[in-house]
């Protein structure tokens, strides 16, 4: 699509001012308030003001930093706070268009009326609320550790929300097709070296999981890509890794000083670091991890004769698993231990698989979803019967964990 029709489109431009005036009234007091009660954004700021007065950026993922840097160039009247906070909201627009894009294109791709974009954007906003279903310890005030859901607490990650769906659509399906384009192969490979200077967990998912469905699609004689992956991503992105490897773990460099520490191989050893902010953060986890992916895990099983042919979900469950990984079984020592900075895997998978089985079950229900164009009444699926209950328990428990967030009680409910 040319930039000039771009432009034109009337529909784009809507959807772009809802995602953006949705953000501000949904996100802009969720952030506002955790500038004042997260370390993550206090120790950013602080590390901003420090390269201000002296030249050095002593944050290892600079992304972040030099945004908030240029909204304040830009805008000098806004505090450094204010730069940083309109900085993440602007991000969560992003991601709630990009959200409602893929959507559009999954149910309504040539259908730009009023009422179905209206229909779109309720789906966008029940996508980004959703959460792990968080009964089994709600009672424990045990909402977050253990789970694999959604935070708003790390500047980066929040950064990265809006590349994470596209990027691994945009992978999964230069795998498959013989006929790239080189602004496919551009966006790739500048996707994958942007989000990892963002926040490495995600290509640390990403890069074998490319890799493993390459390898199955070699085995079984099918064509790959393979100059183009492994010039255009995977070198790029694994040259800048071990760069950011000797800056945190042999230089000692990152978010604070004089932290030394190692990768190793530790299950449970970072979940269980936090049970001095939560004594049940390391407790039921398999049942956690059933009702992070209750939803994903129901719409595979209930729509099998298509489920397990779909290229796109069977991918998002490697990606997943792979993330898992990470999340229960490596750790930092030292005192990165209680970062828990693999924990962060957990939701980059927890977002790619929701996503993709969400987008597979309203495709699957488009007629159900999108305003009926006659009077006669549509019967609801048996299989949306059963998931439409589940995915609602997954948004009333984002929706609590997003109050928590703007009364600022999060913090005694990890």
């Amino acid at each position: 699509m040319k930039l000039n029709n771009i432009l034109r489109r009337r529909d784009l431009w809507l959807a772009a001012t809802g995602a953006l005036v949705l953000a501000v009234v949904l996100y802009m007091p969720v952030f506002v308030g955790i500038f004042f009660t997260s370390p993550d954004y206090l120790i950013y700021v602080q590390g901003i003001r420090e390269w201000e007065q002296t030249g050095i950026l002593n944050v290892s993922q600079f992304v972040y930093p030099l945004l908030v840097i240029g909204v304040q160039r830009v805008l000098p009247f806004l505090s450094l706070e204010a730069s940083a906070a309109w900085v993440t909201v602007i991000g969560y627009a992003v991601y709630l268009f990009v959200l409602f894009r893929l959507i559009m294109a999954a149910i309504a791709p040539e259908k730009v009326a009023p009422r179905i974009q209206l229909t779109v954007g309720v789906l966008t906003l029940l996508l980004i609320m959703a959460y792990p279903i968080v009964l089994p310890s709600f009672l424990r005030g045990n909402l977050a550790f253990g789970y694999t859901g959604i935070t708003y607490h790390n500047p980066p990650i929040n950064l990265l929300k809006p590349l994470m769906l596209p990027l691994f659509l945009l992978a999964v399906y230069v795998l498959r097709n013989r006929e790239i384009s080189r602004w496919q192969l551009l966006w790739l490979g500048a996707g994958g070296v942007v989000s990892l200077v963002m926040k490495p967990n995600y290509m640390l998912a990403l890069l074998p999981t490319v890799g493993l469905l390459g390898l199955v699609r070699l085995v079984r004689g099918e064509s790959v890509p393979i100059r183009h992956l492994v010039f255009g991503l995977a070198v790029p992105v694994m040259l800048l890794m071990a760069l950011q490897y000797i800056i945190v773990f042999v230089m000692s460099l990152g978010v604070l000083d004089d932290l030394e520490s190692s990768i190793v191989f530790a299950p449970f050893a970072a979940l269980q670091a936090n049970d001095i902010t939560n004594a049940n953060a390391d407790e039921m986890l398999f049942i956690k991890l059933l009702c992070s992916v209750a939803f994903p895990l129901l719409v595979y099983g209930l729509y099998w004769p298509q489920s397990r042919r779909d290229y796109r979900f069977n991918a998002a469950w490697l990606f997943y698993v792979i993330s898992l990984g990470y999340f229960y079984l490596l750790a930092e020592t030292g005192p990165r231990l209680e970062h828990g900075n693999f924990l962060w895997n957990g939701e980059i998978g927890f977002i790619v698989l929701f996503s993709v089985a969400f987008l597979f079950f309203v495709a699957r229900n488009r007629d159900v979803f999108l305003p009926a164009e006659h009077d006669e009444k549509l019967e609801l699926p048996w299989q949306a019967k059963i998931l439409l209950p589940v995915l609602m328990l997954h948004v009333l428990s984002g929706v609590v964990w997003y109050y928590l967030h703007v009364t600022g009680e999060y913090r005694f409910w990890f």
